[in-house]
């Protein structure tokens, strides 16, 4: 069965540092204690937090159960296929002017409840390259949601720069990647993310934003 993971990674390579930020903070440590409370911004639904800050006891994680694997994810071949209510979220009805949609991967909890869904588009002026934009509409997520910035690992490297924008659906993120730029939102109680990593320039991840954000 394929996973969500392996799903972006066949859309686009990822930056190991914000790979899936929601996998590092989705489940807050058994017995964990309280640590006061530092530098933090709250900031239409998310948290900014730099590097070394503590995840700030407010925010509320998501019940997932303990044991086993509770999640269940599949390839759906036509938007038609696609139940209700990822379709409405993903808004797979939209026709977006400058990609084609390629790809569509469900995640359910096993008692139904989505967890996640996720599109993969090809850009249509790069039509033979597998690595297009993906969009995901996340429904579990800890809310106010944490992102983090960092500092270069080493001298002259790469560092993870949280960047406002406000050309989404609702006030965002975006965030620098190796390969592009992911932008983050949360519109009508869910968390959706762009994967835009096809080697754009600013102007071009811009561009897909508003082509495929929705929400």
């Amino acid at each position: 069965m394929i996973s969500r993971r392996s799903f972006i990674k066949g859309a686009a390579t990822m930056a190991a540092a914000i790979l899936t930020p929601v996998d590092r903070v989705f489940r807050r440590p058994t017995g964990a204690a309280s640590r006061p409370l530092g530098n933090f911004e709250l900031y239409h639904g998310f948290v900014l937090l730099d590097e070394d800050e503590p995840i700030p006891d407010f925010v509320v994680f998501p019940h997932i159960p303990a044991e086993g694997d509770p999640f269940r994810g599949k390839m759906v071949s036509s938007v038609d296929a696609v139940p209700e209510p990822f379709k409405k979220d993903l808004r797979l009805r939209d026709k977006p002017k400058k990609h084609k949609l390629r790809d569509i991967y469900l995640e359910e909890h096993v008692s139904g409840t989505p967890n996640e869904a996720l599109a993969a588009y090809i850009r249509l002026s790069k039509p033979n390259r597998g690595d297009g934009p993906t969009l995901s509409v996340r429904y579990l997520y800890p809310s106010p949601y944490p992102m983090r910035s960092s500092p270069p690992v080493e001298p002259g490297g790469p560092a993870v720069e949280v960047i406002k924008v406000d050309y989404l659906p609702s006030s965002g993120l975006m965030v620098p990647s190796a390969r592009g730029y992911i932008y983050f939102w949360i519109s009508g109680g869910l968390l959706y993310t762009l994967y835009v990593e096809d080697d754009p320039g600013l102007d071009e991840a811009k561009d897909t934003a508003l082509d495929l954000a929705t929400g």
